[in-house]
Formats: C-alpha cells, sequence, structure tokens
C-alpha cells in the first residue's frame, strides 16, 4: 500500500494472523507462503514419500521447499545458479535436501542418478524464465506433475511436449493463492520453526520505495535480495 494507513472494504477478505507473527513475516503469508501451499498441495497434490524439484531459489522456491516438506515430501530438491549461493545455503534452513547448481552441473543427471532414474513426482518452476521452464519439464518422472505458476512476459517456451505426452506427465498453471491456502500458511508459520524472517533481506522506509521497486526489479544485481519490505516506522 506504501502507506501507514489503509482504508479496508467492508466486503475485503481477512486473515487473522495473531500476535506470535511479526508484522514482517506476515509480508510472506499470502503472496509467498499461501501461493506454495495453493500450487504444491492443493493443486500439485504433493504428498508423503514425494520427490519434489523446485526450480528457482527465490522467495518463492524457499517457500516451497518449506511446504514441500510439512506435506511429507521425501526428498526436496532445488535448482539454482552459481549466483544464488546464498540463497541455496539458505534453502537447506528450510527443507531443502539436496541442492543443484544448474550452469555447473547437469541437473537432469543428478535428479536422475540420486532417484534411481525416477525423477521427480513433482516439478515446479518459479524463475520465470523460458530456460527454468524447459529444464523443469524434464525433470518430471513417468507420471508426473509439472507445476508452473511462473510468468514468463509473453516470451514464448520451448517445451518438450513429446517427452509430456510419452511419460504422461500432467502440466498444471496456477496463479496466485485462495483463501484455505492462506488459513494453511498462517498454521504453517505458527506451527513450524522455519527461519521465515531471514527470508526479508531488505528493510526501507517509505522514503525509500523507489529504490525498493528497484530492488526487486534486479536494478543492484549486487544486492542479490530475497524479499525487500517497507516499514513505515523506520526513518530515512
Amino acid at each position: 500500500a506504501y502507506s501507514e494507513y489503509v482504508y479496508i472494504h467492508p466486503n475485503a477478505v481477512m486473515h487473522k494472523i495473531g500476535d506470535q507473527i511479526t508484522p514482517e513475516v506476515g509480508v510472506l503469508i499470502c503472496a509467498v507462503l499461501g501461493n506454495a501451499v495453493r500450487w504444491l498441495r492443493h493443486v500439485g497434490n504433493v504428498s508423503l514419500g514425494d520427490t519434489v524439484a523446485l526450480v528457482g531459489p527465490g522467495q518463492q522456491g524457499l517457500a516451497a521447499a518449506a511446504v514441500a516438506k510439512c506435506c511429507g515430501a521425501g526428498r526436496v530438491f532445488l535448482i539454482g545458479l552459481s549466483q544464488d549461493t546464498k540463497r541455496l545455503e539458505l534453502a537447506q534452513e528450510f527443507g531443502a535436501d539436496q541442492l543443484i547448481i544448474a550452469d555447473q552441473e547437469d541437473a537432469r543427471e543428478v535428479l536422475a542418478r540420486e532417484t534411481g532414474g525416477r525423477m521427480a513426482d513433482v516439478v515446479m518452476d518459479v524463475t520465470g524464465s523460458p530456460t527454468g521452464a524447459e529444464l523443469a519439464l524434464t525433470l518430471a518422472g513417468r507420471g508426473g506433475t509439472f507445476v508452473m505458476p511462473g510468468i514468463y512476459k509473453g516470451h514464448k517456451v520451448p517445451l518438450s511436449l513429446d517427452y509430456a505426452v510419452l511419460k504422461e506427465i500432467r502440466m498444471l498453471g496456477v496463479f496466485s493463492h485462495k483463501f484455505k491456502a492462506v488459513q494453511a500458511a498462517i498454521s504453517l508459520v505458527q506451527h513450524t520453526r522455519y527461519p521465515f524472517e531471514k527470508m526479508i533481506t531488505h528493510r526501507l522506509p517509505l522514503e525509500e520505495a523507489e529504490k525498493a521497486i528497484k530492488l526487486v526489479a534486479g536494478e543492484f544485481p549486487e544486492e542479490n535480495p530475497i524479499k525487500v519490505v517497507l516499514d513505515p516506522s523506520m526513518k530515512a
């Protein structure tokens, strides 16, 4: 809202998070954790013992690792690039069992070796990159599910549809979260010990909202932000 006060419409959907969840972590509830719950559990149907492969170690990938583990996933693989070292290290605190550096090793070969050729039961691409989507599809095993929440900005994605057909892969497009997913996300924060506050890498006052937007847009690559928060109580 970029403000200290917000008008709430009488028909607005509200969620009570309680005093034990800080406002900063509360920022992650809907558009990060709620997304992950809906995409992986409610749509992707991650269940006990599943092998899950996540492409992209940003805030959505980190949240997805935690959600996958809470759903009972047996092994969670998180795929990133060498520039994502700090994010990948943090991912281990969110339940990722194995990290794959896609520009240093063949992600498909690693996954095949680690799963005995079975590959992943559920794959999700959260990079927003055509390359990420192309890779993600090839990580799904026979009868697997490929969840696609990424927005690719109009770019055409060269997916191997023959692979999807021959392996009988379900390809599911998803967007945003729903009420039940947010309620589940609140419960997840309340009843688990994942350090969600570590996802917040930058805190800025309202006066620096423009800088915050530029950080998120990647205009300061040396900063390597995960989640940027505007705090009205901070002084510029």
